[in-house]
């Protein structure tokens, strides 16, 4: 996925070839954009959703105005559209934007996504099989400038476009809830890349004695599990990074999926580091999908591992009694 992302990342390099001003650049997972246009003499912002180790997410961008912006295209077309209307709004009326993404990611129709949003849409450059586009904003602001004009309320929660599962409860989290045991009272309850935290608040419902903290790499998402769980401790954290303490109960649907292919990092880093935040009788309970073979790395962490539940799908397992380091 890196390959992928150095190559996209170096057509966009391609059209950037002068000074531009004050440049807003959004979703550059490669972090390589901001020290080019700081190399031609620009004053770069950046603005990602998700954390990278101690490099924060934000739900929204630092207010404009700017003189362009450049945007790495995102797998979700309603993500795609929120960010170019954050973008739209942060920019001068006539700014550039060049908009970039690889072939196999839809590319090709990025030009469609930005209609309506930034005038004269078009391609601009084609190489690294991946492709640019460039448009110019309207004189005329988006009619979703906010980040309030993009939420979503469905089912007594709220969410934003982008976010797992279209914002909804999905059948693997359905089952792992059915499944999980009910905190007892005054426990501490940690829901591991909670995305809207619809997991905690099942939790809460069954057990609004114990204490809950959530935590997810997306700001997006944790935007909305604050919402969801008020009064609740919701913590912006790539994995481990920010989690402090220990826990009776960590439960998961730990996020496989980057982009349009998978990375198994998220569901590794949580298995072979809940051992540190685990009390003595702690349990970890997470889903996953049943091609996924995860009793082995469950093993390397735990002395106890058990399925709990089961369908056609997916696998939900509980963990405990963790040993005192991950074998490797």
């Amino acid at each position: 996925m890196r390959d992928r992302g150095d190559r996209v990342a170096r057509a966009a390099k391609d059209m950037l070839t002068r000074p531009l001003g004050r440049v807003l650049v959004i979703e550059d997972e490669t972090r390589s954009l901001k020290p080019h246009l700081e190399g031609l003499g620009d004053t770069v912002d950046t603005w990602h959703r998700r954390s990278w180790g101690e490099d924060e997410g934000r739900p929204w961008p630092s207010d404009g105005p700017y003189d362009a912006a450049t945007l790495r295209a995102l797998p979700s077309k309603e993500a795609m559209r929120m960010a170019l209307s954050a973008a739209a709004a942060a920019l001068k009326p006539g700014a550039p934007i060049w908009v970039y993404g690889a072939n196999d990611e839809g590319g090709r129709s990025l030009g469609a996504v930005m209609e309506g949003l930034f005038d004269d849409p078009r391609t601009v450059h084609t190489k690294h099989r991946s492709r640019v586009f460039e448009g110019t904003r309207p004189q005329t602001p988006p009619d979703k400038a906010r980040l309030e004009d993009w939420v979503i309320a469905r089912d007594g929660r709220v969410g934003f476009p982008g976010l797992f599962a279209k914002s909804g409860l999905d059948p693997a989290t359905a089952l792992l809830i059915r499944a999980c045991p009910t905190p007892k009272p005054q426990s501490r309850v940690l829901d591991f890349a909670c995305g809207l935290g619809i997991i905690a608040q099942a939790l809460h419902a069954r057990a609004p004695e114990a204490e809950y903290t959530l935590c997810d790499a997306d700001a997006l998402a944790v935007e909305a599990a604050r919402r969801n769980m008020a009064g609740a401790e919701v913590i912006l954290s790539d994995t481990w990074t920010r989690i402090q303490g220990r826990f009776n109960l960590i439960v998961s649907n730990p996020p496989i999926h980057e982009g349009k292919g998978e990375s198994y990092t998220v569901l590794e880093q949580l298995i072979l580091g809940a051992h540190a935040h685990l009390k003595q009788r702690g349990r970890l309970v997470l889903v996953t999908q049943k091609r996924i073979k995860v009793e082995p790395l469950l093993g390397r962490a735990f002395k106890a591992v058990e399925r709990l539940a089961e369908d056609t799908r997916f696998d939900v397992w509980q963990a405990s009694k963790p040993k005192a380091q991950p074998s490797s």
